[in-house]
């Protein structure tokens, strides 16, 4: 009989949600917590998950705030995955995803972009409809998929093939190797509360010469995403920081 190997993960995972639930609500009553109940049981002991709890009203913090303080207590062999609440991972072989992503990459998302127009707010969106007559930047430059929940049930957003070293990601799923990161002296800027958060995290990373990329996870996102009063400000404060070129 041939005897079957079984692959070894080698860095354990740590998933970091900030969430206006309790602690005690998150398993049951937010999508996170209740796929994650999935992946913990088939992976045991593989992933931790650490819920920033009550992150709203007066108290509320920015998730760039949010994501330097367990950047900064982390281990450095941990790899530390920041997912928003409203996401619902169908893939419980998660953590082996991420070792296997980490081998690659110091950055890891599920959708991105390898050649963005950096003059656009978005990662895959284009206001310049002269440029782009679609709404969307140039789709051979689009990589990953994700699905999306709507009233009909969840449909995949099939943006391009995985993995793929991009230029930005989604901050929608972001696992990061501490270790890489803290030698390139990379965190959060925390001006971006919410918004952009992402983009300039990424170009910080592509600055500072760190591998990201696109990686095939199966994960589904409820919010369909807005442009506020708080999008728009924070639109003002990227360009500000990295022009529009």
């Amino acid at each position: 009989m041939t005897q079957r190997c079984r692959e070894t993960i080698v860095r354990p995972i740590r998933i970091v949600v900030s969430t206006q639930k309790s602690f005690e609500e998150f398993p049951q009553e937010s999508l996170l917590g209740q796929s994650l109940t999935l992946a913990q049981a088939h992976e045991v002991g593989l992933l931790r998950v650490t819920v920033d709890s009550r992150n709203s009203g007066s108290a509320r913090r920015g998730l760039g705030e949010v994501y330097n303080r367990y950047l900064d207590s982390a281990d450095p062999e941990e790899i530390l995955l920041f997912v928003h609440d409203d996401v619902f991972v169908h893939d419980w072989y998660l953590a082996r995803r991420l070792n296997d992503a980490m081998a690659d990459f110091d950055v890891v998302g599920v959708v991105g972009n390898t050649n963005p127009d950096f003059r656009e707010a978005s990662w895959v969106r284009a206001d310049d409809k002269d440029a782009y007559p679609s709404g969307w930047q140039p789709e051979e430059f689009l990589s990953g998929s994700i699905g999306t929940m709507e009233s009909e049930g969840t449909k995949v957003a099939w943006f391009g093939d995985s993995p793929q070293e991009c230029q930005l990601l989604d901050g929608v799923f972001l696992a990061v190797n501490v270790d890489s990161l803290r030698q390139a002296s990379v965190r959060f800027d925390e001006q971006f509360e919410f918004h952009f958060y992402d983009l300039d995290f990424c170009r910080q990373c592509i600055r500072a010469g760190l591998r990201i990329g696109t990686w095939p996870i199966a994960i589904a996102h409820k919010s369909p995403g807005r442009r506020d009063a708080n999008w728009y400000a924070s639109k003002e404060k990227y360009f500000r920081k990295w022009g529009f070129e």
